[in-house]
């Protein structure tokens, strides 16, 4: 197992999907969605290697409680893959003229995306909530800043 794994989060409006990939040997490790259009409950599905797993949360769950769930219950209990993952990849619809590549996310970058949020306002504020989320639930990585 590499030791520069990277989890990449979708944030969407209707779903958020989830994977961990290994960039040098471009290769998932683990890929996952999560369904907000469950009638009782939201659905999580993943995938690591050959083995399916699902779990349901409460209808009401937030993004930092979904994003927190992927954390704990599924990353933290593969201690392999939680202890390698160095940094998170998030989708964002719309950076505007100024963001047209990988950037590291901090408190500029996010002002900038909900300033953005004209172009795209039903996407960026839920990449901007994902964004939030994992740094509430992933406090190690921004340390790495």
């Amino acid at each position: 197992m590499s030791n520069s794994l990277v989890l990449t989060l979708n944030c969407g409006s209707s779903s958020l999907k989830f994977s961990v990939i290994n960039p040098e040997k471009d290769k998932t490790i683990l890929l996952g969605i999560v369904d907000f259009l469950c009638i009782s409950n939201i659905r999580v599905s993943w995938t690591i290697g050959t083995k399916k797993y699902s779990s349901f949360l409460n209808k009401t769950a937030n993004y930092k409680e979904i994003i927190n769930f992927i954390s704990k219950k599924i990353l933290q209990s593969n201690l392999e893959i939680f202890s390698n993952i160095v940094c998170i990849g998030h989708r964002v619809v719309h950076g505007g003229s100024k963001i047209k590549k990988s950037v590291v996310v901090n408190e500029k970058i996010m002002a900038y995306i909900q300033k953005m949020s004209l172009f795209a306002p039903l996407h960026n504020p839920i990449n901007l909530l994902g964004i939030q989320a994992s740094f509430s639930s992933f406090p190690h990585l921004k340390k790495k800043i």
